[in-house]
């Protein structure tokens, strides 16, 4: 098999992995530590072991949680995997509303409250830290507005796809899940265009609020922060992606895992 750059090789062992159902492999630990520390962000009670157990055996064990947490979790699982089957997708408005709608789906957003869109934009206005977001009136817009200049990219890197975030979130289109599917359209972006992704730890989530809050006057704070990330990630889980599929470089962050 040919060589690949490391984001090919990434996307190759999790679709391998995951059809294959690879136990305790890249992908199986990539799901679990993707939904986990995403989730727990928003404030989800659960444990990283709670999370294991929901995506090993789709069972809960230990003190009790709220029903929402356990299947917003399942959700993100699927969300995830929808992800990685849809790469070679445009990033359109109806693949973002997908995503939304698999991650909530069954929630009580969903089943409870009739001016909630499940996969839809919002109804009600929201803010996010404190800040004004778009109106529900000019979602469509914004969107509309924010592809469009995302499509006509020169390039994309770290910068490009933290401005495409930033500009995600401040518009904040949907009543709730922003923050998790904002971080599952960057891991796609990543992979998609060539870069190495990155999970956003929780234990790092400040920095990650302090980069998006000050990106428009010191945007190399929260783009030093993702490629902060992504060394993170990839000392974290390069020792699990077959070693034929990687360059001399990435061996490198291989030996480096600890």
């Amino acid at each position: 098999m040919a060589e690949k750059n490391l984001a090919q090789a990434i996307v190759a062992t999790l679709l391998d992995q995951r059809d294959r159902r690879i136990e305790r492999g890249f992908y199986w630990e990539n799901q679990i530590a993707f939904v986990y520390n995403s989730e727990k962000m928003e404030g989800s009670p659960l444990t990283k072991e709670q999370t294991r157990t929901i995506f090993e055996t789709g069972t809960i064990t230990g003190r009790s949680v709220n029903i929402d947490s356990v299947l917003e979790t399942k959700n993100h699982f699927s969300m995830f995997d929808y992800m990685l089957d849809t790469l070679h997708t445009p990033l359109t408005k109806e693949l973002i509303k997908k995503y939304h709608c698999i991650l909530k789906t069954g929630t009580k957003e969903d089943l409870e409250y009739d001016d909630i869109a499940v996969g839809g934009w919002k109804l009600i206005p929201n803010a996010v830290g404190g800040l004004e977001t778009t109106p529900p009136s000019r979602v469509e817009e914004d969107m509309d507005k924010l592809l469009q200049s995302y499509a006509e990219r020169a390039k994309t890197g770290y910068k490009e796809i933290a401005e495409f975030h930033v500009w995600f979130e401040t518009i904040h289109p949907f009543q709730d899940g922003n923050g998790r599917v904002g971080r599952a359209l960057m891991f796609r972006e990543c992979v998609v265009n060539g870069l190495e992704p990155f999970i956003v730890l929780d234990e790092q989530k400040e920095t990650y609020y302090q980069g998006l809050s000050v990106f428009n006057k010191n945007p190399e704070k929260l783009i030093d922060f993702f490629k902060a990330m992504s060394d993170l990630y990839l000392i974290a889980y390069t020792n699990l992606i077959p070693e034929h599929l990687l360059l001399p470089r990435e061996k490198e962050f291989e030996d480096l895992n600890i």
